[in-house]
């Protein structure tokens, strides 16, 4: 399911009171659920395994005196070192990293594909998918697993891959209400005050976080890529008397790896927790118009998204205008000064 940041040794029968602790307090709620999950305390040192369901100790032979106290490592002990993804374990690392931030309100969930061992040392390939459950002011990762094959290898295509992914979030969403019926207050609720505009937190873009009341977006790993942080808000733009439909966005810190700014804009699409609900990029984003970057604008007319391929998008499905037409993309650059002054542009 997931790993810590360190490589740090795992313990082996005791449980320590820190597990213990979890497991009375959140981890023995999955003791009889028939899917396969498991609860890491995010708190604990390495991550390690406070709860697990009887789907997975029968999906891997493991008993659950065996696993609580562990990290999720154990499920890669027999596997060949080629099998492991270097990539998966990179991403899950930081997902672990992420979750410790301070404010921290909604992070997207992490999905993938591995194989693992079960207790009698067979091999089958894993579907997991991770997220972050907040229960008492304590922090904890809830994985879901899903076998798709035996053996090393399994062939998983992009519809069944999506199937699967669906499945496990409607499980993981499932035993997160659980968790979070343990510090709910029906009378508290509709007493809570909420903010005036927030971002659209039931589903999150790959590397996406919310922060400050869900009023801060945050990519995870922004040094590395400044793609994969889409954000829908949560209610319709306000339309004023003398300017139409009108938003406003601060920024507070910005990364120098990349240049260009920001995409914003506005769609008629209403944010839903559904699987097409992000498009594959930005500008292909169904009842849009998108303007930024490198001094870029895109528009769309169609509710649904263009789905892209290899080319660029005909004009006739996302028109696109720019400040330098005659300039490769990769080539363009912003053609507006931006100065950072503690924080705000």
């Amino acid at each position: 399911m997931v790993e810590a940041e360190e490589d740090a040794p795992v313990p082996n029968t005791d449980i320590g009171s820190e597990v213990s602790s979890s497991y009375r307090k959140v981890g023995f709620l999955l003791d009889d659920d028939e899917d396969a999950a498991l609860i890491a305390d995010v708190q604990i040192q390495d991550c390690l395994i406070v709860g697990a369901s009887q789907g997975f100790t029968r999906l891997t032979g493991f008993a659950r005196e065996e696993v609580l106290g562990q990290n999720c490592r154990m499920m890669l002990s027999g596997v060949p070192e080629v099998a492991i993804s270097k990539s998966a374990r990179k991403n899950l690392r930081d997902f672990c990293r992420m979750c410790k931030v301070k404010r921290l309100d909604y992070i997207s969930e992490v999905a993938s594909v591995q194989p693992n061992s079960r207790r009698d040392g067979s091999q089958f390939v894993n579907f997991f998918l991770v997220g972050l459950v907040q229960v008492f002011n304590g922090k904890y990762l809830l994985g879901v697993q899903k076998p798709v094959g035996e053996g090393l290898f399994a062939s998983l295509n992009g519809k069944k891959k999506e199937e699967v992914s669906e499945d496990a979030r409607t499980i993981f969403k499932r035993i997160r209400g659980k968790l979070m019926d343990l510090q709910r207050d029906p009378g508290r609720d509709s007493l809570s005050l909420q903010p005036g505009f927030t971002f659209f937190s039931e589903r999150l873009q790959d590397h996406c976080l919310l922060l400050n009341n869900q009023r801060t977006a945050m990519r995870r790993e922004p040094q590395e890529l400044a793609t994969n942080c889409l954000v829908f808000g949560d209610a319709p733009c306000r339309r004023t008397e003398n300017r139409g439909l009108f938003f406003a966005v601060r920024i507070d810190d910005a990364v120098t790896t990349f240049e260009g700014l920001p995409i914003m804009g506005f769609t008629r699409r209403k944010p839903m927790d559904k699987p097409d609900l992000y498009p594959t990029v930005c500008r292909c984003l169904g009842a849009s118009v998108l303007v930024g970057a490198c001094g870029e604008a895109f528009a769309r007319d169609q509710t649904e998204h263009f789905r892209i391929g290899f080319k660029q998008p005909p004009q006739t499905e996302v028109a696109s205008w720019s400040m330098q037409p005659d300039v490769p993309p990769h080539k363009r650059r912003h053609a507006v000064a931006v100065t950072m002054d503690n924080g705000k542009d």
